[in-house]
């Protein structure tokens, strides 16, 4: 079952061994796992991981009914939005010292 979705996610060199995933390199960061699971690791919900996903702003796969990530890909998501809120920080900073 792995194999399949490990192409479809474009991660060729997960395999399974005694019902666990492991990545040949580094396990943690091809992990898949659920939005729910995801939801655990960030300050988003689970429905609103399913709506970034469903709207494509989210690199996840839907599996059947399900949505999965690697913890990979949560953890970039998660590291861009931090960034462009720092910019936006800096942005406002500069139009209020521009007001004083």
């Amino acid at each position: 079952m792995f194999g399949c979705l490990n192409k479809i996610l474009g991660r060729p060199n997960l395999f399974l061994r005694e019902n666990k995933m492991i990545q040949t390199e580094t396990k943690d960061k091809f992990e898949l796992l659920s939005l729910k699971e995801a939801a655990e690791h960030s300050p988003y919900s689970a429905d609103y991981l399913n709506l970034l996903a469903r709207k494509g702003k989210l690199r996840a796969r839907k599996i059947g009914r399900d949505w999965l990530i690697t913890k990979a890909d949560l953890f970039e998501y998660l590291n861009k939005q931090h960034l462009e809120s720092k910019s936006r920080l800096r942005q406002l900073s500069k139009y209020l010292n521009l007001l004083m």
